[in-house]
């Protein structure tokens, strides 16, 4: 996987948001949180907002406090046959200089899971 800086061009940057697979994440709380990242899933995920623009937080701020400051948005979600899960970050000014400086290399996605399958139901921030 790219690093982010290295993708970032006219100050956009596409991305793989996440592998085809079983991955252990983290919860809110800090605990381990498997997720079940199947193609049918990742499919209905991309279908499901091809059309949004998704925020980009620092450090999932939004998920566990108050804070939604974007460091980007992110949009054109598809999915990529054996890849993964896709889509283009356009950075503010602040989370440009972030990637570029090194402070952030990676991103990492936030969703809803099916409580019995863990597989993501819905997007909520990157």
């Amino acid at each position: 996987m790219k690093d982010l800086k290295d993708t970032i061009d006219n100050g956009e940057s596409e991305v793989q948001i996440t592998t085809i697979g079983k991955v252990v994440g983290t919860g809110p709380d800090g605990e381990p949180v498997e997720q079940n990242l199947t193609e049918d899933a990742l499919k209905k995920l991309a279908e499901k907002h091809k059309d949004d623009e998704i925020l980009v937080d620092q450090d999932h701020e939004s998920e566990t406090t108050t804070n939604t400051e974007a460091k980007g948005w992110l949009s054109g979600i598809k999915f990529i046959p054996g890849k993964g899960l896709w889509g283009k970050i356009k950075w503010t000014d602040i989370g440009r200089k972030l990637v570029e400086n090194r402070v952030f290399r990676w991103l990492s996605p936030s969703w809803y899971l099916n409580k019995d399958t863990k597989e993501p139901l819905q997007m909520t921030s990157g």
